[in-house]
């Protein structure tokens, strides 16, 4: 039993065949921590297959000279299966013998040697050996056979008198039946053949007379050899050095010997023969750092006693202390009861705010935690609070001058010495202050909801503002619009609690001056001057007369509004109106008027403008396509009394292009040429609020005749 932590504590070990008992004679505790703590050789004497631990018990702090402290802890585990290991000389497990090899006594697979035991063991001068100890006889009809006797050995048995069926049996050194001759084997060249014939041998070839000598196995004087070879150089049985029927075997690492004490074995790490090592914290090539043990160290205050004027100091230390020192604010320490420190044999003192403890003899506080000691003071400067100034913990002596310094934590610095409420109702209930006096409780004001005095408002919340003022939402942008309120205590649907909508009517995003246009109608996103198309082109004749609706969409109601219209192809014939009316411009009774290519429309202020916030049908023109001819005939018309009718305009026109010596002009239309009719770009206008605001509004795609 010999070193591991024990060792290097300097204890000494005392043991029997079972039972270890480690002390120090020098009073030198062993310091908190883990690793090996002893390692011990054994030999099992009653062939055990297991290591089991009956009892262990580890003491603490001396604590008087007839009893010691016990220290509880668990076992990881009780039993141990031990592997026997056959052929290291040492008897272990369900071993029944181990002499490092075979002997006349022990089996090479450590089981006694005995005759019987179907294991041939050549050291025990055992032949043979058929697993039991009866001589048996020759099967029937065999006059002569070699068989394992009763002890072990080859034995040829021959029967006696006739035997029906005789069958001789070449080379077992008996001449049976129709044999010549038997020298033993089964050989030719040697005189006697293979099948147990005399062959014609050569005097002086070894052979003469075919007398095998005496110690030979066959006519040319060959010895068998270790392995009973006939002439056999010992090979056939060698083992891994060479030696005939030796004991030597190769290892796990390919090493070749006799003795298994210096078989390679396994690595932490599994590797055979390798060097990998546990550490001390018990991991396979690891450096000791997982298990270290921290130095940093825990302190507070507790139990603060008002009555007897005593709090407690409480430390947690993972490493054995040397030593200890703190200091209080201008408290008056009256007296220190020592605890832990006591059970330590420290030696404790103090001065009006500070206390040292630490031992004469050199004895370490253990690892632990507790309450070190209990402090009795008094109040004469009337603090508030008792404070601690530092806290000083040291560790292991390195020298006469030197001392490790633990680092720490102090948590909380400070401790109420103040008054407070045990009244758990009152308003100043205060369960952690260190006195207690009802007489400081103050408590809810009558009719009061709270400690501050508030009240409950109109709509039962303590201290609440009452019902709030909630802002109508009606276009749905999460944005209130300040002229629709109402009060509540709950939010009602469509209300919200703000008035930041500058325009209720108008759902923008942006709720900014961009939701509208210049004439401060809403238009989210820009797009609200308005929009001007075509739609519905029809012929109305054969001679290029055509008839086109216009429609209008724009923010709000318009009084007015002026177009002009143009062919897209350059090539095409010359376009002139004819007439236009109809639409809601002639139901709104608007005052319309044309040229050759624009339209006005407008109303006095006597009448109704227009709504035209959904897209409608607000105008119809009437255009041809025609010669100069008929463009002088239809200026002319134009120029009539406005009454004329739109019929009598087309039948004109008609007449005009009946005409026999009508020139036709080059650019006139053919049944296949095909054109556009386009608004102009540029020229469209909207008037808004009695012509004060003007839009210019997009205009629609071009649109092919028919």
């Amino acid at each position: 039993v010999e070193g591991g932590r024990m060792g290097e504590a300097g204890w000494s070990n005392n043991f029997t065949s079972t039972k270890i008992i480690s002390f120090s004679p020098q009073n030198v505790h062993l310091p908190a921590g883990k690793g090996v703590l002893l390692n011990i050789g054994f030999e099992t004497l009653d062939g055990s297959n297991a290591l089991n631990i009956e009892e262990v018990i580890i003491t603490g702090h001396i604590l008087s000279a007839t009893s010691v402290e016990i220290l509880a802890g668990t076992l990881a585990a009780e039993v141990y299966p031990l592997d026997a290991v056959c052929g290291n000389g040492v008897k272990e497990g369900a071993e029944e013998c181990d002499t490092a090899g075979e002997s006349a006594a022990c089996n090479m697979d450590c089981t006694s040697a005995v005759c019987g035991d179907a294991k041939v063991n050549a050291v025990a001068g055992e032949e043979c050996d058929d697993g039991n100890v009866v001589t048996e006889s020759c099967a029937q009809g065999v006059a002569s056979c070699e068989v394992c006797s009763d002890s072990c050995q080859y034995l040829v048995v021959q029967v006696e008198g006739e035997v029906e069926g005789e069958v001789a049996i070449c080379g077992n050194e008996v001449m049976d039946g129709e044999e010549e001759c038997d020298d033993g084997n089964t050989i030719d060249g040697d005189g006697c053949s293979a099948s147990c014939s005399v062959e014609d041998c050569t005097a002086g070839e070894g052979c003469d007379a075919c007398v095998v000598p005496e110690g030979a196995c066959d006519c040319q004087g060959n010895q068998n050899d270790a392995c009973n070879v006939c002439g056999g150089d010992g090979s056939t049985c060698a083992d891994c050095s060479g030696v005939a029927n030796g004991q030597a075997y190769y290892d796990n690492c390919d090493f070749c010997d006799a003795f298994s004490q210096n078989d390679c074995v396994q690595d932490c790490a599994g590797v055979w023969g390798g060097v990998a090592q546990v550490d001390g914290c018990g991991v396979c090539e690891g450096d000791d750092s997982s298990c270290e043990i921290s130095t940093s160290y825990t302190l507070s205050l507790l139990d603060f006693n008002p009555i007897a004027m005593s709090f407690d100091v409480f430390l947690s230390n993972p490493q054995p202390a040397s030593g200890f020192e703190i200091k209080f604010n201008d408290i008056a320490i009256v007296e220190v009861v020592a605890q832990r420190t006591d059970a330590a044999g420290w030696l404790v003192s103090h001065s009006t705010n500070e206390i040292n403890a630490f031992s004469l003899t050199g004895e370490m506080l253990p690892a632990g935690q507790g309450r070190l000691f209990t402090v009795y003071f008094e109040n004469p400067n009337n603090l508030l609070s008792v404070d601690i100034v530092y806290v000083v913990v040291t560790g292991e002596i390195v020298d006469e001058s030197t001392v490790d310094i633990f680092s720490g934590e102090v948590s909380p610095e400070t401790y109420p010495l103040s008054f407070g409420c045990d009244e758990s109702n009152a308003c100043n209930y205060n369960p952690e202050a260190m006195f207690f006096d009802s007489e400081v409780c103050t408590y809810k004001p009558e009719g009061a909801c709270d400690c501050s005095g508030a009240v409950l408002d109109a709509c039962g919340i303590c201290g609440g503002e009452g019902a709030l003022i909630w802002y109508a939402d009606q276009d749905g942008d999460g944005l209130g619009e300040s002229q629709t309120s109402i009060e509540a205590c709950v939010q009602p649907q469509g209300y919200l609690p703000n008035a930041l909508d500058i325009d209720d009517a108008c759902a923008c995003e942006d709720n900014d001056q961009s939701c509208f246009n210049v004439c401060g109608a809403c238009a989210p996103g820009g797009e609200g001057n308005g929009l001007l198309s075509l739609e519905a082109v029809t012929a109305i004749s054969e001679n290029g007369e055509y008839m086109a609706q216009l429609w209008l969409q724009a923010p709000g109601a318009v009084d007015g509004f002026e177009f002009e219209i143009a062919m897209a192809q350059e090539e095409a014939p010359a376009l002139s109106l004819i007439d236009v009316g109809g639409g809601a411009a002639e139901v709104m009774n608007f005052t319309i008027s044309w040229d050759d290519d624009t339209v006005m429309a407008f109303y006095y202020p006597d009448q109704i403008p227009i709504d035209v916030a959904q897209n409608i049908h607000v105008v119809d023109i009437v255009f041809s396509l025609a010669t100069e001819a008929e463009n002088e005939v239809l200026s002319e018309l134009k120029n009539t009394d406005r009454g004329s009718e739109m019929q009598s305009l087309v039948q004109a026109m008609q007449e005009s292009s009946q005409g026999e010596d009508t020139p036709v002009a080059d650019d006139a239309a053919t049944d296949q040429d095909v054109f556009e009719l386009c608004l102009s770009p540029g020229a469209a206008v909207l008037s808004l609020d009695g012509g004060s605001c003007q839009l210019e509004p997009a205009l629609g795609p071009c649109v092919l005749l028919p």
